[in-house]
């Protein structure tokens, strides 16, 4: 009698993203493999659809995202990981061109159906238009439900819009995308800031039901120091959005920039292209703490940002009203012993730069002045929007928030996370449903991004870059996609870890066929008492068999009357011979 035990977990959902890497580590939860294998067979309209089956923003993210997906890709066990996010800008811009190029035939297969908006149903305004409002526009537009965005700025687009320059993303890819939202029945209202002249009662007055505020971090932290008003000092957000909707202040030929994260490095580089010739970097951090992605800080140094690290600023030098330079002394440490933002100076160690214009760019918070006095709106601090981490609920009745104004700044991808749950817990609203049910999990740590610079550069590795020499005095992109061929070679790395046999023990007739066949030796066909598992495992078993693994052990019920079919995950090649092999149909390994 085989008395080894087997710990056990059932293949449920839960289980499918912990063990599918990719999947797991991406906010929206894309099946990265599954795009990956598809571009390797060629098939690349069902390659896109897999994509914005979850993400209404694929060219966006497949020049901004940070990629999550490739840290954690098992293929770096083997080499090194997949080039995911370069697939998803490929694919996107595949379809792009085939959108405007194929014949009608093509074109329409490539949209979803249109849905229809219900009249009846109850309205929803969306504050902001950036990429959570957007997502749950789409997402609320596909559900049958009136939406409008209320965009304070003359075009959408949000964060995406006004916080990434061009030379990252193309405006036009960005209005593609957004107009494609649109296109479902969403209703946009630009130039509709709201506020003092149009509040979130006077909204609910005009018949909206429920609100979600995706406002974003617009402004720009400051530092309280000596010389903060002087002309000529800015702010990095600001700076931003002033460049991208074309209207770039005069800066001067020597630009200082205090901050070390990735707002930092892009007003540096737009700093280079809006007339400065010397722009020097300032930030609190040592080289390897630096919280810029390593391919952002690669690319200002490549085009010659020089970055002094481990300083901080001590005051604002100016004349006649005028800035001048900032002061500087050097920063010891930035945490503190429990790993607390704490910094730590030599007083003694200082040192001056000297500047026509300096960019500030140390951080964002949301900009809540819109809501003014009396709104009823719990906030964090002034700076951040305070609502339920699962439903994205607000102290107010009816009103939703979510995006980088609840969160502070994050991503892309994230952000459009929240706007998927924003969307689900209106629709659950409206319907007088349970917000919570089935979303409150037990909470697991996110997989590791690991801060290892060479690693982080080796995930950009296939993203071929513009030679510096034709960056000076222009916005275009300054990296190229990759081509069909080296598409498919990159699909064809997949290791194809999302094809995971599940069964239908309705099907299953425990002839072990799926056993023989097996290359992995991964499957094994075991009795219930050699099982041990959670609670999930006991009710999987009760489903299934009408007792538990505690009840049919306790009760020494016949060995024949309960056996399973367990895998070694370590070991499944994802070869789908076991699908193949199946006489009845029990096993399918596509699950999503």
């Amino acid at each position: 009698m085989n008395t080894k035990t087997y710990q056990v977990e059932p293949a449920d959902f839960d289980w499918y993203q912990r063990s599918i890497r990719c999947f797991n580590a991406c906010p929206t939860h894309i099946n990265a493999g599954k795009y990956a294998f598809l571009i390797s067979e060629g098939r690349f309209v069902e390659a896109y659809r897999v994509i914005k089956e979850r993400n209404p923003f694929p060219s966006v993210c497949g020049r901004v995202c940070h990629h999550p997906c490739e840290f954690v890709c098992k293929r770096q066990e083997e080499d090194e990981s997949i080039a995911i996010n370069p697939l998803k800008r490929f694919i996107s811009d595949y379809v792009r061109e085939r959108k405007k190029e194929g014949s009608a035939e093509e074109r329409a297969a490539l949209f979803w159906k249109k849905p229809t908006i219900d009249p009846q149903k109850p309205k929803v305004a969306v504050v902001g238009s950036g990429p959570s409002g957007l997502t749950a526009a789409q997402d609320l537009a596909f559900m049958g439900y009136p939406v409008t965005v209320l965009e304070a700025l003359p075009s959408p687009g949000g964060m995406m819009l006004t916080g990434i320059p061009s030379y990252r993303l193309p405006k036009e890819i960005l209005s593609e995308e957004i107009q494609e939202i649109l296109d479902l029945g969403v209703e946009l209202k630009v130039n509709t800031p709201v506020g003092s002249d149009l509040s979130l009662e006077e909204l609910k007055q005009k018949g909206y039901q429920a609100l979600y505020l995706a406002v974003g971090a617009q402004a720009s932290r400051k530092l309280p120091l000596e010389g903060s008003t002087l002309e000529g000092v800015l702010g990095g957000v600001e700076f931003l959005k002033d460049v991208n909707l074309g209207n770039p202040p005069s800066i001067g030929p020597k630009v200082v920039v205090v901050g070390g994260g990735n707002v930092a490095v892009d007003v540096a580089l737009c700093a280079l292209r809006s007339g400065a010739e010397v722009v020097e970097m300032f930030c609190l951090e040592k080289r390897e703490e630096m919280p810029a992605h390593e391919w952002e800080v690669d690319d200002a140094l490549e085009e010659s940002v020089t970055i002094n690290c481990s300083w901080g600023p001590q005051r604002f030098e100016g004349s006649e009203g005028n800035v001048t330079g900032v002061s500087f002394k050097r920063c010891t440490s930035v945490f503190d012993a429990e790993g607390r933002f704490n910094p730590s100076y030599d007083e003694e160690e200082t040192i001056s730069a000297s500047a026509d214009t300096v960019i500030v760019a140390i951080g964002q918070a949301a900009d809540l002045a819109f809501l003014g006095e009396g709104s009823g709106l719990e906030t964090f601090r002034d700076s951040a929007l305070k609502a339920d981490e699962v439903t994205l609920e607000t102290s107010l009745p009816g009103v939703f928030a979510g995006g980088d104004g609840v969160t502070g700044p994050k991503s892309v991808v994230e952000a459009i996370f929240h706007g998927h749950e924003a969307a689900l817990s209106i629709d659950r609203y409206l319907k007088g449903a349970d917000l919570r049910e089935g979303r409150v999990k037990d909470k697991e740590e996110s997989p590791p991004s690991p801060r290892d610079r060479a690693f982080e550069l080796k995930t950009r590795q296939k993203e071929k870059k513009i030679p510096v020499c034709e960056r000076k005095g222009n916005w275009k992109e300054i990296t190229r996609g990759i081509s069909e061929t080296e598409a498919r070679e990159e699909g064809e790395r997949c290791l194809e870890c999302f094809f995971t046999p599940a069964f239908d023990s309705e099907k299953c007739i425990l002839c072990g066929a799926c056993i023989d066949v097996c290359p992995g030796y991964c499957l094994k066909m075991v009795r219930l008492e050699n099982l041990e598992g959670d609670q999930k495992v006991d009710q999987v078993v009760n489903e299934n068999f009408g007792f538990t693994l505690k009840t049919f052990k306790e009760d020494a019920h016949s060995a024949a009357a309960g056996t399973a079919i367990i895998k070694d995950d370590d070991r499944c090649l994802h070869c789908r011979l076991c699908e193949i092999r199946c006489p009845t149909g029990a096993i399918i390994t596509d699950l999503f």
